[in-house]
């Protein structure tokens, strides 16, 4: 990290999933160089893939699945710092929807 800034390239593969969470102070920027993702946000979903940009705000609860080869993406995220995510607990997130 970096004057409050974290870049990571990140490889998921097949099958390969991100639990809910969200980050309290952190922007999130993702650029994708290879493959494709499913994200999941509370009221919608978005699928990315190569030479896509994705913008997640702070306290924005998301999750990522891949259901195809591997995706590739590099990310920059900004404020926050290195500990600025909060996982949710996929019971309590069931619970909130009702």
């Amino acid at each position: 990290m970096l004057n409050d800034v974290q870049v990571q390239l990140t490889q998921m593969e097949s099958g390969e999933t991100a639990p809910w969470h969200y980050h309290p102070e952190q922007y999130e920027f993702i650029f994708f160089l290879e493959g494709s993702l499913t994200y999941f946000f509370k009221n919608r979903s978005v699928d990315v893939k190569k030479g896509d940009l994705l913008i997640i705000e702070p306290l924005e609860e998301h999750r990522t699945t891949n259901k195809s080869g591997p995706a590739v993406f590099f990310s920059v995220k900004i404020h926050g710092g290195i500990n600025d995510t909060v996982w949710i607990n996929e019971l309590n997130k069931n619970c909130k929807k009702n």
